[in-house]
């Protein structure tokens, strides 16, 4: 449903017909802002809204 939503957006601004396909990706919450912001945990990842380091453990500061 949401590729359909986004081709006909881009088609709209494009002026053509446009196909989105594949599956969107699923992101983990941040165990400091709970945004959904990282794709791994544990992988020393920064997460962009928050800038909190991901060392897999879950005990905030």
């Amino acid at each position: 449903m949401a590729n359909e939503y986004i081709s006909k957006l881009i088609s709209g601004i494009v002026g053509s017909h446009i196909v989105v396909e594949g599956h969107a990706e699923r992101f983990l919450p941040c165990s400091c802002c709970n945004y959904e912001t990282l794709v791994q945990r544990g992988e020393y990842g920064i997460c962009p809204a928050c800038f909190w380091e991901d060392d897999g453990n879950n005990k905030q500061v």
